[in-house]
């Protein structure tokens, strides 16, 4: 399984990073972490969206140390809430595991403008 993390103030783009994350490699969970004041209500209802109450964050780095440690799959993908993933981006990074086990971090560093 993969778990895609997602710490978060500002809830605003995460229905276009969740569109792009819905139709990827079909066994993953996406743990958003929020602070106290981020509104809830544009996070879409599925139950492969977990969502964590952070609080008040002691900076972003713990926020995704949090959700790590909360975790379920054995692959971690950081994914930031305004951020869209490309087609088959999981379904490569499951892949690119498979084939390198003893890798411990892959990165991708890419920007596309439409």
């Amino acid at each position: 399984m993969i778990s895609v993390f997602t710490p978060t103030n500002n809830t605003s783009w995460i229905k276009e990073a969740w569109d792009s994350l819905s139709d990827q490699y079909v066994n993953f969970e996406w743990l958003i972490g929020i602070n106290g004041n981020a509104d809830q209500s544009n996070i879409p209802s599925d139950p492969r969206i977990k969502i964590i109450e952070l609080g008040e964050w002691k900076g972003v780095g713990n926020a995704k140390k949090q959700l790590c440690e909360l975790a379920n799959g054995d692959i971690l993908l950081e994914l930031d809430h305004d951020d869209i993933i490309t087609e088959r981006c999981a379904e490569y990074l499951h892949i690119a595991s498979k084939t390198y086990p003893d890798a411990g971090f892959f990165f991708t560093d890419s920007l596309m403008l439409f």
